[in-house]
């Protein structure tokens, strides 16, 4: 699998290339969150879509929700 390393001060993510399942697909690790997604090239295909603004708000919209999850855990 090609691997490529991603690193800055806020987040450290690995991109690799699956050729293993029925098609390829490129899949995005966190090494901080420790999570993996497999993306499609339909699924990139529409990413491409999103313009900044759009993509923040859903980034914004995922930080909250997942914050709020982990305020109710801690009660």
């Amino acid at each position: 699998m090609d691997e490529i390393d991603l690193v800055n001060e806020f987040a450290h993510v690995t991109i690799k290339i699956d050729r293993e399942a029925n098609g390829v697909r490129l899949v995005i690790e966190s090494k901080r969150f420790e999570s993996k997604i497999y993306l499609d090239p339909l699924m990139l295909d529409f990413l491409t879509l999103l313009d900044q603004k759009e993509l923040r708000n859903i980034i914004k919209d995922i930080i909250e929700k997942k914050y709020q999850n982990l305020l109710m855990v801690s009660e």
